[in-house]
């Protein structure tokens, strides 16, 4: 959005009202009224430590510092969705792990049942 000219107010504005949690929208409501006084983004931002690290409130600041926030903020955005794209691959690995190890113990009960039963 920045990179279409778009002020910083008014994608902060967008961003809010598509926020899908509440909660979010609570927290980018309170950054947009901290920036439209006149407080910086990044400074906003750390008021925030639960939803904002310091990693990406210090590249934050390292955008307004050196005038590349437009820059930094498309890189904070590929770490995020390479972060997000990891964690959802490692659900599915976990998923299917749990998988294998219920087949597995499911193939040993039946062969173990069926083992001792003819037994007896």
């Amino acid at each position: 959005m920045i990179k279409s000219g778009m002020p910083l107010s008014e994608a902060l504005e967008v961003l809010r009202d598509e926020a899908l949690s509440k909660n979010f929208r609570n927290i980018l409501n309170n950054i947009l009224e901290r920036v439209s006084e006149g407080e910086s983004l990044s400074k906003s931002l750390e008021r925030h430590p639960k939803v904002f690290n310091k990693f990406f409130t210090s590249v934050v600041k390292t955008g307004e510092e050196s005038g590349t926030l437009e820059e930094n903020l498309e890189y904070l955005n590929s770490s995020l969705e390479s972060e997000n794209s990891l964690k959802k691959k490692d659900v599915i690995s976990l998923n299917l792990s749990a998988i294998h190890y219920f087949c597995d113990f499911i193939y040993r009960f039946s062969v173990d049942h069926f083992r001792f039963t003819k037994t007896f």
